[in-house]
């Protein structure tokens, strides 16, 4: 498992990104190997030991959402689906994320509005333009970036894509992802895709995917602090927001709860 790294972004940064990165044991093998299936906690258990890496679902008694309101927003969903699947697809394929998982962040980041803008986070699942640049080069520094993946990145940002993959360091002076990129569903989608990716294999503790701590930092950044704890005492630690998140994702009555019922 990769040891959780807690440091601020910050100018001169890159000597502790350097660090981080020689150290680093996230690979491609484990990025093409991804396989992930969601379980009820009572069913969990035959899972256990498979090639499958496993989310429990709810993780949580809690909910954000109540039962009344899971036709709603399954239905919801379904119109994401319609106007978003081949694209969602596509980029499911290419970075082996669960279209799931992506259906579930493009609901709670902008609930499929391709124009949602959130101080500076952008489009479908809310992405900073420093963000994505971040990701993209951190991805590529670990040897993952896919020519497929490439491929979608350069349509939209054509040489600008080089510049962003000869970065020094996350955070390095100079935006390479515009506005105007993040506003395209392909590019916000397969944006979103990659920095979930990371995340993923970044959180699998023994047989299962932290998905609480995922979207936790998802929501609070990369760089994100305080990552301990068992699901109860993980949540009650999180600020009122980030609970809500959690809830909102693997809580009673949460996205995937309603997408594996």
């Amino acid at each position: 498992m990769k040891r959780l790294i807690g440091i601020g972004l910050m100018a001169g940064a890159g000597y502790m990104l350097y660090k981080l990165l020689k150290g680093d044991n996230l690979t491609l093998a484990q990025k093409l190997s991804r396989r992930i299936a969601a379980c009820r906690p009572t069913g969990c258990a035959m899972l256990n030991g498979s090639d499958y890496s496993i989310i429990k679902t709810p993780s949580l008694e809690a909910g954000y959402y109540q039962n009344h309101e899971r036709a709603q927003i399954a239905a919801k969903i379904n119109e994401i689906k319609a106007a978003y699947g081949t694209i969602v697809r596509t980029v499911a394929s290419i970075t082996n994320v669960p279209e799931m998982l992506l259906y579930a962040f493009i609901f709670i980041e902008s609930a499929g509005n391709r124009y949602a803008v959130n101080g500076n986070t952008i489009g479908l699942m809310q992405l900073a333009p420093a963000g994505a640049s971040d990701m993209i080069f951190l991805e590529n520094k670990r040897g993952r970036l896919q020519p497929a993946e490439k491929a979608i990145l350069r349509k939209y940002m054509g040489s600008r894509l080089d510049a962003c993959l000869r970065m020094k360091w996350m955070g390095e002076t100079g935006v390479h992802v515009t506005p105007a990129d993040l506003g395209n569903p392909e590019f916000n989608v397969l944006a979103g895709a990659i920095y979930l990716g990371i995340l993923l294999d970044e959180h699998l503790e023994g047989d299962y995917v932290r998905l609480d701590k995922v979207v936790a930092r998802y929501n609070r950044g990369y760089f994100a602090k305080n990552l301990t704890g068992d699901y109860d005492s993980f949540y009650l630690s999180q600020n009122t927001i980030t609970q809500n998140y959690i809830l909102k994702l693997v809580g009673t009555n949460g996205i995937i709860d309603i997408l594996t019922a």
